[in-house]
This record gives C-alpha cells, sequence and structure tokens, in this order.
C-alpha cells in the first residue's frame, strides 16, 4: 500500500478531527488577513478624527477578541490534528507487531532486525508527520496563499496581486528540490540506522564470543564508526529539511519587495 492511499484511507476513517481542524485552520487564515485590514481602517478613522471613546474601545476589543480567538483555534486545531496523527502511529505499530508475532523463524531468519526496528520506529514516526504535519503545512499554506492573493487581487490592484506571484513558482521548483534530496537523505539515514541496529544487535548476542576471542575493542571502534556514520547521515538530513524555511521566506521576501516596487 502506498503512502498516499494510506493516508487517504486514514482520512476517510477519521474525517470529523480533520474537518474540525481544515474549520478552525479556515477561520484562523481569514482572521489573520482581516485584523491588519481592520487595524487600518481603525487608524484610518482615528486620522480622519471620526473614532473615539467608546466606539474606539468596542473596535479595540474586537481585535483583542480576534487575537483570543486565534490562540484558541491554534489549541484546538493541534488537539484534534495530531490527536488524529498519532492514531494512524498507534494503530501502524500494533498491526506491525500482530503481523511479526504470526512469522516464523525464517521470516527473521531472512529479515535483519534492525530493519525491522526501523519500521518499528523511523518509518512509522515519519507517517505520523505526513499525516499531521505534512497535512497542515499543505493546507494552511495554500489556504493563506489563496487569502492573500484575493485580498491583494481584490482589494487592492489586481495587476499587483499578480506581481506578487512572480516568485512562487520558483519557490515550488525549489521545493520540488530539496524534497528530493530529503527522500534520498532519510533513505540513506534509514539504512544506517539500520546497520547500528544490527550491530548492537549482533554484538549482545555474541557478547561472550566477542570478550574470549579479544574482540572488544575491535566490537567498540565498529560500533562508533556505524554511530557516526548514522548522525552524520541524520545531520544531513536534517539540513536538507531546514532549507524549507528559507525557501519560503525567500520567496516571500521577494514578493514583498516586488509588491512595494509596483505598487
Amino acid at each position: 500500500m502506498s503512502l498516499t492511499r494510506l493516508i487517504a484511507g486514514h482520512i476517510r476513517g477519521h474525517w470529523r478531527p480533520y474537518a474540525a481542524s481544515a474549520l478552525m485552520l479556515s477561520t484562523i487564515a481569514v482572521l489573520t488577513v482581516w485584523i491588519p485590514r481592520q487595524v487600518g481602517h481603525v487608524v484610518d478613522a482615528l486620522v480622519a478624527h471620526r473614532l473615539a471613546g467608546w466606539d474606539l474601545i468596542a473596535q479595540l476589543s474586537l481585535l483583542v477578541l480576534a487575537g483570543l480567538a486565534i490562540y484558541l483555534l491554534r489549541v484546538g486545531w493541534r488537539l484534534a490534528l495530531f490527536r488524529t496523527a498519532y492514531e494512524l502511529g498507534r494503530q501502524l505499530r500494533t498491526r506491525l507487531y500482530a503481523q511479526l508475532t504470526r512469522q516464523g523463524p525464517a521470516f527473521f531468519h531472512a529479515q535483519r532486525t534492525g530493519d525491522l526496528m526501523a519500521l518499528a520506529t523511523n518509518d512509522v514516526d515519519a507517517i505520523e508527520m505526513a499525516a499531521g504535519e505534512a497535512l497542515l503545512a499543505a493546507f494552511d499554506g495554500s489556504l493563506t496563499l489563496i487569502l492573500v492573493l484575493g485580498m491583494m487581487t481584490i482589494g487592492v490592484d489586481w495587476r499587483l496581486g499578480l506581481a506578487a506571484l512572480v516568485p512562487f513558482p520558483l519557490m515550488a521548483y525549489a521545493f520540488w528540490r530539496i524534497s528530493t534530496q530529503v527522500h534520498v537523505a532519510w533513505s540513506d539515514s534509514l539504512t544506517r540506522f539500520s546497520a547500528l541496529n544490527q550491530q548492537v544487535q549482533d554484538s549482545l548476542a555474541g557478547v561472550r564470543t566477542v570478550r574470549a576471542l579479544g574482540l572488544v575493542r575491535r566490537s567498540r571502534a565498529q560500533f562508533g564508526e556505524l554511530a557516526r556514520d548514522a548522525g552524520a547521515a541524520a545531520y544531513q538530513a536534517q539540513r536538507w529539511e531546514a532549507m524549507f524555511e528559507p525557501a519560503v521566506g525567500l520567496s516571500l521576501g521577494a514578493a514583498t519587495v516586488i509588491a512595494l516596487g509596483v505598487g
């Protein structure tokens, strides 16, 4: 079963938490776009001396309530979305362990223990992130982009909105390149993690033989080398993942510069 089909089936079975999270994220996006415009209206009214006294307090209270609503909604969607993603991880681990208990000795002779441990830890954690944080980033980012561009195109000027779109194809290309490198880096990291687990199991299983033959120092050196390789591979994967933020920041910065320059 592919990752897409697995997550799609999980969403169909738990559509209520996902729908609630989408609704809360949509409300947050609308409020996030509305607050700056409302602040602009309040400032314009203050400059024109049309707002004072209780009317000003009412407008400020409305802004405070909107900020409080955003805070509560952020807590709500995290509880709903991440609880559901963790439930998927729990189900996968339960199914994996149940499947392993039905296997015979021939299966465990053919499969490396390190690979099985990697499946039960890193792979399941990655699926949890795909069902939680990845869906969040895709939905929230797309919705915010649509709302901001809609406000710029309809509320300000359509030419300005189109000009601000210029850097985003480059951001999409950067995301594609980074995602490819992240996939390669994490595959290498999981392979090295599996080798490290296998070496630990072999050393513990034959600890008496290792001591009797005087191979303790050699085993320690081999473990240190595998641990360093696994750590370096994981660090390289994290470095590639960290490049998403600069790509987003540069694209948004370029869009801001273009909007200010054209405007």
